[in-house]
């Protein structure tokens, strides 16, 4: 109970120092582009058998440091709980697969969001993407407002799909992400009207443990842990060089039911400066070395290339792609 990570998806519910990579795939921008990476709320999880685990979660649904809106009786009303479900199974410890992880988990998460219809910045919106080196945000839609109408309360619900699958040294994972966006237009003179507007992202990494290390010994509770070295990095007479990663990633994002020929305040993409000319489209690549020293640090460099399907006008320049080289060393005290 209290302000905390969801349990959503397996890449989301890793922590900093257990994460895959430096930064995490386009994905995670379906939570973080509503600020729900963590959030307020109650939640119960656990593994009843030691091959299943489980989360249920009843949240705001707002994000970092925000109760819900209710700045009146009809706002309140239409702002719902969030509820978010994720179940697991890992079928190598069903079948007693030794030296291997066979996981696969769905996640789902819903509720209803407010929708102030007083101004444009007050209005709900799908969230922005940005590029897995936290550089351009490439994709920012126009909240669910517009001028002739009024646009009512907002129903979100995101749908995950995980899978990892581990053999000795050797490392498979994937996930397929879908956010749904749905409401009702009431035009000044006529009768309201249905959308529904869809963001899908994916990724699928492969990683490589060059110094030996088994995966198996650090997958448990439904995701994996921090690595631990068979021989930390020391000097000193039987110390060693650490645990040594190597990482390749391939995700992407779609986002093309937002356009602008959608009727006002049913979601629509921004054109606002700095980026006048927005995409609906990416993909990105990513490779990364990663040195382990002991169970407490670790440093990352990794190299990032995003491509726009469309080019991205910033400032006045169009932009095809992005590309970033990034260092992280980190230490858990």
């Amino acid at each position: 109970m209290g302000q905390f990570k969801p349990q959503f998806g397996l890449e989301q519910t890793l922590l900093d120092l257990q994460s895959d990579f430096q930064e995490r795939s386009l994905t995670q921008n379906l939570l973080d582009g509503n600020g729900l990476n963590y959030d307020r709320g109650i939640m119960v999880h656990g593994a009843p058998w030691k091959p299943v685990y489980y989360a249920v979660m009843v949240s705001n649904g707002t994000g970092v440091g925000l109760d819900e809106q209710g700045r009146n009786a009809s706002e309140a009303r239409a702002d719902s709980k969030d509820v978010t479900l994720r179940g697991v199974v890992d079928f190598a410890q069903l079948i007693d697969v030794q030296d291997a992880v066979l996981h696969a988990g769905l996640s789902w998460k819903s509720g209803k969001q407010a929708n102030r219809q007083t101004a444009q910045a007050d209005a709900f919106a799908a969230p922005a993407f940005r590029t897995e080196s936290r550089g351009l945000t490439f994709f920012t839609p126009q909240s669910f407002f517009g001028a002739g109408g009024t646009t009512g309360e907002i129903e979100r619900t995101l749908q995950a799909f995980e899978m990892s699958t581990s053999w000795r040294s050797l490392r498979l994972t994937g996930e397929w992400w879908k956010g749904t966006y749905a409401g009702a237009r009431t035009p000044t003179a006529g009768t309201p009207a249905e959308f529904s507007r869809d963001i899908t992202a994916s990724y699928v990494s492969l990683l490589w443990l060059a110094s030996g290390e088994v995966w198996s010994d650090y997958y448990g509770g439904g995701y994996w842990q921090k690595v631990r070295p068979n021989n930390r990095f020391s000097f000193e007479p039987g110390g060693g060089w650490g645990a040594w990663e190597l990482g390749l990633r391939y995700s992407q994002m779609n986002a093309s039911d937002f356009r602008g020929t959608n009727g006002a305040g049913t979601g629509q993409v921004s054109a606002t400066a700095p980026v006048t000319q927005a995409t609906t489209k990416a993909d990105a690549w990513t490779a990364q070395i990663k040195w382990i020293q002991n169970n407490y640090a670790r440093w990352l460099l990794s190299y990032v290339q995003t491509r726009f399907d469309t080019p991205v006008l910033v400032n006045g320049v169009a932009i095809e792609r992005e590309e970033a080289i990034l260092f992280r060393a980190q230490v858990d005290f």
